[in-house]
Parts: structure tokens; sequence; C-alpha cells
């Protein structure tokens, strides 16, 4: 093409897009429709929302002395999925323009795509099949392809509506695809078909919309039309913009210029979540030295660079080999014999795939494999037991986990308490043997996951307290240094950064911070309710921050399930933006089937905390502890925010952990018996032995209550961190919790 286009600058493209990079605001899957069970959702980064328009590497070559033209160059081109290759997007529509691939040539054709995060099967376009042949093709290429997420209906106003299908039919269509979990789509041109009111019912019955402008001409209107579609479709249908990298309707080369003006409205457009994605079209032309492939290139890289503020994580346990030494059979309970020294693996890969599959649908990018003896070692292949993964398995699961956007991270716990793994050589610790054996696994670990950035060293609970187990070993003093640190350089020296809880430094915090090095990951833990930062967990925290170590904090709904929420804001909240890397969730649910409902559960509290802390919002301020004073003494205590029962002359009082400005929100259960009661808030910075001290000059806060009201939030507490609560004729508050809490 002639002369240099300037291509639309980087920070211009990050400046209007950056506050869509993630939580486009619609969740993880654009189909609120049977969201648990949608084939691939997408994630919550821009880049997992991107496609290009796929055409056979042949139909330029077939259209040569037609009577249709373009002014395309008519010979071979680059095939659908190395074109996505070359532009580094993961989805690909495949639109069998000019018949190709014909039907006979379509299983073949189709294995390009396996390993592609997902793709659309077009049923309305020039192939020769009817449109039933055509849905019964994709339905049936979806059997078979698990990345198959769309059946696209292309063109389908267009031509004079030879391709449009009575509704009775698009809605059968639409039933056998929602049972297989996928979308049914359709393309729309705003200049050639226009915003149509007839248009609605089957724009309302697609799961999918995309939006095109067949003239390079029209461009410059992107964001007023797509304001049109949104008038008439609603604010949530998931729309995909289209961006055509050919001028179609003016037949020749689309300009640097104009497509530049494309990509800048479409950022707005994204930070506006006023779309979902955005589909280049059309894959023959990107390895053409076309200006408008050229300027769109560096604004995909960005838009697939966009990620998380956080890196959200999660332990899974690929071996449950990692307490005792025992087998099983010698325990009598459920949960000692899980952690008993098992000969098989116990892993459920149909449970891992619900699990992996609701990670991507969250949006989260990390997952930790405690591995152990999950896998053959190539250097220790007596370490295996029965069930254990080869290395090639594993590498395959890594890359369909990469594909998810999801980064594997290998665990090898070495703490002398949890290393029944390593069999034998778990009582050879700190010998030569020991050294030579763990510097072998080490290497093989790094190997098989491909040299990641981490190596999860565990190192955590190494104490002489092991009650169930045969043979007790515990490092201490000088020697646990001399072995903590060997594993830090071992780790580096295979090339990967070391990761390791740090409870060793709770009770000699001044002996950790000078001794462990700062490259070094750290996850402190903690599994309860109250954060109190005076608390020596909560302090550990703060204490490693400002030492300058690098955090991934660990909570979990192990114990209680407001502890990851509660970790997540306590660290936003105290921790330094450059040392906080993200937040681990470990609920020590085995991969099995008897623990699928408490891995659903944690998954929902990571998605409530992902919802806030990526959109820089602040959670709910939960209460940590609550009792009821009846004559000035403790009559009762309360450890949920749920079900408090409040007798009249009582005070409830709210402890919420920490001072903060606070607007106290009240769900109260009573009826008609709530008329005339009137509910008084007493806000206080000290509590006094069993009371609560009043400061000077505050007044209780008092609202009447009404029949059949159940909510009250109409006031806010500044500078408070406990509230006294009273009703005057008693009732049961079924929940407390702090909105807009805000640091004091």
């Amino acid at each position: 093409m002639a002369g240099k286009v300037r291509s639309m600058n980087r920070r211009e493209f990050l400046k209007t897009s950056a506050c869509a990079a993630v939580g486009m605001g619609m969740g993880g899957c654009c189909c609120e429709r049977n969201c648990n069970r949608m084939r691939v959702p997408y994630g919550t980064t821009i880049g997992d929302r991107l496609w290009m328009w796929g055409h056979h590497a042949m139909s330029f070559a077939s259209m040569k002395g037609a009577k249709e033209g373009y002014n395309l160059p008519y010979d071979r081109r680059i095939d659908m999925a190395d074109a996505c290759q070359s532009m580094g997007i993961p989805g690909c529509f495949v639109v069998r323009w000019r018949n190709l691939p014909t039907k006979a040539e379509l299983p073949e054709y189709m294995r390009q795509f396996e390993r592609m995060r997902r793709i659309g099967f077009s049923i309305t376009d020039s192939a020769v099949e009817p449109f039933a042949e055509k849905v019964r093709l994709g339905l049936e290429l979806a059997d078979r392809m698990p990345n198959l997420t769309t059946l696209i209906m292309d063109d389908y106003w267009s031509g004079g509506g030879k391709l449009k299908r009575p509704m009775s039919e698009l809605e059968s269509v639409h039933g056998q695809l929602a049972a297989r979990g996928m979308k049914l789509g359709v393309v729309l041109y705003s200049d050639a078909n226009g915003v149509k009111p007839e248009f609605k019912n089957v724009l309302d019955l697609c799961d999918e919309i995309t939006f095109w402008f067949w003239h390079g001409k029209n461009t410059d209107g992107i964001e007023g039309q797509v304001a049109r579609l949104r008038e008439l479709i609603g604010p949530e249908k998931p729309v995909l913009l289209g961006q055509y990298m050919w001028d179609f309707g003016g037949k020749k080369p689309m300009p640097g210029a104009t497509m530049a003006s494309q990509l800048a409205q479409t950022s707005r457009l994204l930070a506006a979540k006023a779309i979902h994605g955005v589909i280049f079209h059309c894959t023959p032309l990107v390895d053409m030295n076309l200006d408008a492939v050229n300027v769109s290139r560096e604004p995909v890289t960005v838009m697939l660079e966009m990620k998380a503020k956080y890196t959200w994580s999660y332990l899974a346990h690929l071996s449950t080999n990692m307490w005792y030494d025992r087998p099983p059979e010698r325990f009598e309970t459920v949960y000692r014999k899980i952690r008993g020294l098992s000969s098989r693996l116990l892993f459920s890969e149909h449970v891992w795939q619900e699990w992996t599959n609701r990670m991507q649908e969250l949006g989260m990018n990390q997952v930790v494999i405690d591995v152990g003896d999950g896998v053959c070692y190539p250097s220790h292949p007596e370490l295996a037991i029965e069930g254990s993964w080869s290395p090639q398995k594993m590498r395959d699961e890594i890359a369909r986990l990469k594909a998810m956007g999801i980064e594997a991270i290998p665990k090898l716990n070495f703490s002398t308490t949890h290393d029944s793994w390593l069999k034998e050589y778990g009582r050879m610790v700190s010998t030569p043997e020991y050294y030579r054996v763990c510097e072998d696994l080490i290497g093989d670990i790094a190997e098989i996951f491909g040299h990641p950035r981490f190596l999860h060293l565990g190192y955590d609970e190494e104490s002489m307290g092991q009650t169930y187990a045969d043979c007790s070993v515990a490092r201490q003093g000088d020697l646990w240094w001399h072995d903590f640190l060997w594993f830090l350089k071992t780790t580096e020296k295979k090339g990967m950064r070391p990761w390791c809880w740090a409870d060793a430094g709770w009770n000699h915090p001044d002996e950790f911070l000078s001794r462990c090095p700062k490259s070094t990951l750290l996850s402190n833990w903690y599994y309860g309710r109250s954060f109190n930062i005076n608390e020596k967990r909560m302090k550990w925290y703060v204490q490693l921050d400002k030492a300058g170590f690098d955090q991934m904090p660990c909570g979990s709904n192990w114990s209680c399930p407001e502890n990851f929420g509660g970790t997540v804001e306590f660290c936003r909240a105290n921790l330094s933006a450059e040392h906080l890397k993200g937040f681990l969730m470990a609920n020590w649910a085995r991969t099995l089937p008897r623990y699928r409902d408490m891995g659903a559960r944690s998954f929902d509290v990571i998605g409530e905390a992902m919802a806030i802390a990526e959109k820089g919002e602040r959670p709910p301020l939960v209460p940590v502890q609550m009792w009821v004073l009846r004559d000035g003494q403790i009559a009762r205590w309360y450890k949920d925010v749920d079900r408090m029962s409040v007798g009249k002359g009582e005070t409830l009082v709210v402890d919420f952990g920490r001072t903060a400005t606070i607007k106290p929100v009240f769900e109260i259960e009573g009826g008609a018996g709530l008329n005339g009661q009137t509910l008084s808030v007493l806000p206080a910075v000290k509590m006094d032995g069993a009371g609560v001290e009043q400061p000077a000059g505050v007044e209780p806060m008092k609202t009447a209550l009404r029949a059949g009201e159940h909510v009250y939030d109409g006031f806010a507490a500044r500078d408070c961190r406990f509230l006294g609560v009273t009703l005057t004729g008693g009732a049961s508050i079924t929940r407390i919790y702090g909105m807009s809490s805000l640091p004091a």
C-alpha cells in the first residue's frame, strides 16, 4: 500500500478503553441464560472477547471472473486458524462464503480449530445446503468440538430476505443450542439493513448480535448507530462490533486513517460498555500488507494485554498425599481417611472440568496445582501412584488452561509436615540424597510445566506436632533456614520464582524479615472472620508489606464464608499496590464429587470479591462480632450477621472491627408488629467493659418503623467502630452490614 499511515497510538487506545480492560460489567458470560452451563464463557478481559471473521484460504481465488467482485487479490490467501494466530485473536467465526469448505471437506477442515479458544459456525451463508442441513452440520460439529460456542446467521436480512426463517424454526434451533450451552447469533448491517423495529423479535431471540458497517464511508457514525441499536434492544443484550479491514461496500482497500477512526470509536464504546467485544473481518486479508490490517495489529495487542489488576488464584489438589504417612484404612473418620497416604490418585476430572470452567467464567487467571505424587516424574518414577498423570497429560492440561486464560503454577510442598508424597525420601531430610532427589523433582516440574513463572514450595506448619504421623520429622533453627534457602536458590536456578507460605514468621517476625530474600513471593494465610489489625496474622500482612515483600494473601471459605472477601478488603485497605500481587483461595476441598458444593461456594465468594476489587469499589463491611446487653450485662453473643433477636429493653452492640465511615443497613423482620416502633442507632468509637462509651455530643440516630418495611439504611455514622442498636418493641434483625465503608 502507498505511504505510511499512522496507527492508533497505544497510549490513546489505552486511555479510552482502559476502564473496560477488566470486568466488562456484564460478568464472565455474555448471556445470563444458563450461564453456569455455557460453553467456553467469556472471561472478563477485552482480549478474550476478540474474534476474526473467517473465510477459506481459496475464497478470494474462487471469485476470479465472477460478476460480483470487490477488487480483491484473486489468489490463495492465509487460512483461518493461521490468520487468528497471526493476529493473536482467540475466536473465529467459520463462514462458508463461496461454499468453501464444501460439506465433504468440513470434517478435515475443522481440525485446524481444535486448539482455538472458541469458534462459531455459520448457518446462513452462500454454502449450498438448505438451512436445516446447515443447522444439523453445526450441531454435529458441536457435539465433537467443545469449543464451538455459537451458530451465527450471516447476512440474515440481506439479499431480499431469502435467508430469513420462520420464528418457530429459529426458536427450535435456539432451544437445541441452549440444551448444549451454546448461543445463537445474527449479523445486522447498520447501513445495508438499517436498525428497524421489525427486526426486534429476532434480535431478542438471539443471544449475541454482531453489528456491521458495509460501507467504509459510513464508519464515522459507528457510535451513533450503536446508540440507535441500544434503543431498540436495550442495554444488556451482548453486541460484538464488526470491524471491516477492506471496504467491501466501496470495493476498495480500507484506508488506514478510516481504520484508525473505527478503532478509536470502538475503544470508546468498550469503555462505555456499549459493546461486549470486537470482530475483525476477515482472515484472508491478514497476510496482505494492508494499511488497515497493520493499523489494527497494535490495538489488538493492547486489548490482549489488558488484564485484571490482581492475580486471582485457586489452590487445586491433584494429589492428596500431603498430610499423613499412614494409609487411609488406619483412620476411622472420613476427614482423616482423605488425608491418609493413598496408593491411588483421588481426583475427579469431571469436577476439575466444572471448576476450571467456573474459573474462566469468573475471569480468574491462575490456578496453583498441588502436584505431589500426582505426576510421574521422569527422574523418579518410583514416586508415582495408581492414576498419576503422565508428563504429556499434564502438558496437555496446562495448554488447555492457557487457552482458557488460566496460568498453571505447580506446587510441591517440601514442609516435613506435608511431604508424605515424597515417600521414603521424606525420611531422609537434609541428607545429600534428599537434596539430590528434590533438585531432580524441581527440574522435572519446571520442564513439565514449561518453565512457569513460579514454583510454590509450600514450607508451612513445620513442627513436631505431627499427631497422625508414624515418622515425625521437623527442622528448626539454622537447619530450617539452610534448607529453606537451598530450596529458594534451587528454584531460581531452574528459572522459576519461589513462592512460599509465610507462617514461619508469625512467631519470629524479625528473624524472618532479615533472612528471607525479597525475591520470594509470600502467602500469609488466615481463615477467620475478625480482621483486627493488631491480631498477629493481620499485623504480619502489614509487616511484610512494609519490609518490601510481594504478597499473594490467602483466604478461604473453609471455616467461614466471609473470610475471603474480608481478606481482600483488609489487604486492599492496608497493603501497598506495589506489593499486593493478587489473592489465593485455599478452601482445602479435594477435587472430588463430595467437595463439589464447597468448591461452588468458593467460586461464588471469589466472584463477589473480584467484582468489587477490580472495579475499585469497596465491599460491604461485615460485623466481626455482636453481643446483646441487658441491664448493662452481656446476655448473649452472636458470631453471624444473620438472625439476631433484640428484645424490648435490650441493646445490640455491633463491632465492625475497625474505625470507618459506615452507612449501616438493617434488614428487619416483624411485619405489622414493626408499626410504631423506633429503631435507634448510637455510633461509638470505644467500648468500655461490657458497654458502649458514648462520645460527647453524639445523639442516637432514630428511625420510625412502619408495617411492611423491612430494610432501613437512611443514615451514616462517621468515624465509628461500634453501633449500639435498640428497637422499642423488639424484633428479629435478619442481617446487618455496613455500606460505603471508607477508612477514617
